[in-house]
């Protein structure tokens, strides 16, 4: 019933950062939980190649049985990141390396491109053994995604985009399923 936790983190070159941290605990001998972040980000080598990520899990396991299994899981994201499209040919001689690795030469295709996603899924469900052969799932979910991207024209009020497109969609579902397994 001891709690474990773990945690990793990486440093790189370019600001690029990384943890993880995970911590799983048994409140009873048939109930069980655990908790997760990442975070993994670097601003980029070249203008407008930015990445942030946030990830975060939650799940929550019951063994109510010998036979019966019920489980939450809660899990939630968001991803920013500049869309730079590559580089401009027209800035730089992309055969000369050396003008290549230059950031102040080498300009990309969009500095002010950017995009945002965010997904906030819930999954809840029990799995019931029937014998030694069949076993039913039933599972309950919704999920909940967001899309955005923005490309900044005006430096003086950053929040007024040329282009805004944003997607939103929400998936609502269940599922059944029964296997049988025969012995030949």
């Amino acid at each position: 019933f001891r709690p474990y936790t773990e945690i990793s983190y990486y440093q790189d070159r370019y600001e690029n950062l990384y943890f993880d941290g995970d911590f799983h605990q048994n409140f009873f001998r048939n109930l069980n939980f655990n908790f997760g972040i990442t975070k993994h980000s670097y601003d980029g080598h070249y203008k407008n190649s930015d990445f942030d990520k946030w990830l975060g899990r939650f799940n929550l396991n019951f063994a109510a049985s010998s036979k019966l299994n019920m489980f939450a899981y809660v899990n939630y994201s968001v991803i920013k990141r500049g869309l730079n499209e590559g580089l401009n040919p027209d800035t730089v001689d992309i055969s000369n390396k050396e003008e290549v690795f230059n950031t102040t030469l080498a300009l990309p295709q969009f500095e002010r491109a950017h995009e945002r996603k965010e997904r906030f899924d819930v999954d809840a469900g029990a799995v019931y053994q029937a014998g030694k052969l069949s076993f039913t799932k039933l599972q309950f979910y919704v999920s909940n995604s967001f899309r955005e991207y923005y490309q900044i024209v005006n430096l003086v009020n950053p929040f007024s985009p040329l282009t805004r497109d944003v997607f939103h969609w929400i998936d609502y579902g269940a599922k059944a399923m029964q296997l049988f397994s025969f012995n030949l």
